[in-house]
């Protein structure tokens, strides 16, 4: 039943939205984000305590302007998403700016491939677009929707937009698409105790996926970790790094900590400075997983 209503409601937007123009979109994502905010109140207590830790020389006054700021922002990155393939390429490019492209360019000449690494910051999705119109191919690993109709639609649209979906289980797709010297891109943001290593994050433990330093390792690939910023008058600044320093030691438990280390760093300073742009309703730190898995950990060492 809940899958269900939430596919219904999803199509119900996407055909909605489809005749009307990006501002009206925007404007629907506002109204929105501010509903899921006073109606959603699991989330909204996720976010207000996840605020609450990372920034506590806040106000409440402030983390909340701010919790309200990430619904909105998730809101706007979901229906942004639902109209991506009806704007063109010209318009497309006008609203996201990428800078950094280059890193792209020399990564795929070495012919290792490259891996992108980013968060569920600002615009992700339209950030694969903006990679694809660049001229440069693009796999994305994605989890799989509840509902297969929904997984549909999120399916054509990415691959309307000329990127290509992989399971994000799918490990030997991943590599391929390495091999391939294709770009891969991965969200490195989310709670995760399989394959990954528990690390800081707001100066609180947080389990880390680690596979994109286990690809980068068996293929060669470098990682280039890019962010985009939503600017006042509704454009995108899309920054890519140089190439991460990986820590290659050759005791991989310790270089995939490392490694995780510095992406969550980095991620730290991206959210720090813009703190509406992250999915605060995430439970990031789960402190008792976190603390089996370290006791794993120690006991297999």
């Amino acid at each position: 039943m809940e899958n269900a209503l939430t596919r219904a409601f999803w199509f119900a937007l996407y055909w909605a939205l489809r005749p009307m123009p990006l501002r009206i979109v925007r404007a629907a994502a506002r109204l929105l984000g501010w509903l899921a905010y006073v109606l959603w109140v699991p989330r909204r207590r996720i976010a207000l305590d996840n605020l609450r830790h990372a920034f506590p020389e806040k106000t409440e006054a402030e983390r909340r302007r701010i919790a309200r700021g990430a619904f909105v922002n998730i809101a706007t990155t979901l229906l942004e998403f639902l109209v991506v393939d009806r704007i063109s390429d010209e318009q497309f490019a006008q609203l996201v700016r990428m800078r950094g492209e280059e890193h792209f360019a020399r990564a795929l000449e070495q012919g290792k491939g490259a891996i992108y690494l980013t968060a569920h910051f600002g615009n992700w999705e339209w950030m694969g677009r903006r990679i694809v119109l660049g001229g440069f191919p693009l796999d994305v690993l994605a989890r799989t929707q509840d509902d297969e109709r929904t997984e549909s639609l999120v399916h054509r649209l990415r691959s309307a937009c000329g990127m290509r979906v992989i399971p994000r289980a799918s490990s030997r797709a991943a590599l391929r698409t390495l091999r391939e010297n294709r770009i891969l891109g991965i969200l490195g943001d989310q709670h995760s105790i399989e394959a990954s290593t528990i690390v800081d994050f707001f100066g609180r433990p947080a389990a880390t996926p680690i596979g994109p330093y286990v690809f980068a390792r068996r293929t060669g690939a470098p990682i280039i970790i890019g962010f985009c910023f939503r600017q006042q008058d509704g454009t995108y600044e899309f920054e890519l790094s140089p190439p991460m320093q990986l820590v290659n030691s050759g005791d991989r438990q310790a270089d995939d900590k490392a490694n995780a280390q510095q992406f969550n760093r980095v991620l730290e300073q991206a959210v720090r400075a813009r703190p509406d742009h992250w999915l605060w309703m995430h439970r990031r730190w789960r402190p008792a997983e976190c603390a089996d898995a370290r006791a794993l950990s120690n006991a297999q060492r």
